[in-house]
C-alpha cells in the first residue's frame, strides 16, 4: 500500500523549509544592498576628485596624485561592478 501524504503532513514541513530560504533571502539582499553602496561611494569619490578645482600653482606632484586617485577608485568602481573579475 503507497504511503499518504495529507494536508497536516504537508503543512507541517512548510515553516521549516521557508526558514532556510529567508535565510538566503535577506543574505542576498544584504549582499546587493552593500554592492550598490560601495558602487555609490566610488562613484562619488571620483565626481568628487572630477570636480576639484584646478590651482593657478598646481605642481606635478599634485597632477600626478590626483591622476593616481583617479585611477584607484576607477579601478575600485570596476571591481565593485564586476566582483567576479580579478578574482
Amino acid at each position: 500500500m503507497p504511503h499518504q501524504i495529507n494536508s497536516a503532513t504537508i503543512n507541517s514541513n512548510a515553516p521549516e523549509s521557508e526558514e532556510p530560504q529567508k535565510n538566503i533571502i535577506d543574505t542576498l539582499l544584504d549582499r546587493e544592498e552593500r554592492s550598490v553602496a560601495e558602487l555609490l561611494t566610488r562613484f562619488k569619490n571620483l565626481v568628487l576628485l572630477a570636480a576639484q578645482p584646478v590651482q593657478d600653482a598646481a605642481t606635478k606632484e599634485v597632477a600626478a596624485s590626483q591622476a593616481l586617485q583617479m585611477e584607484i577608485e576607477t579601478s575600485a568602481l570596476v571591481r565593485a561592478t564586476f566582483p567576479h573579475i580579478g578574482q
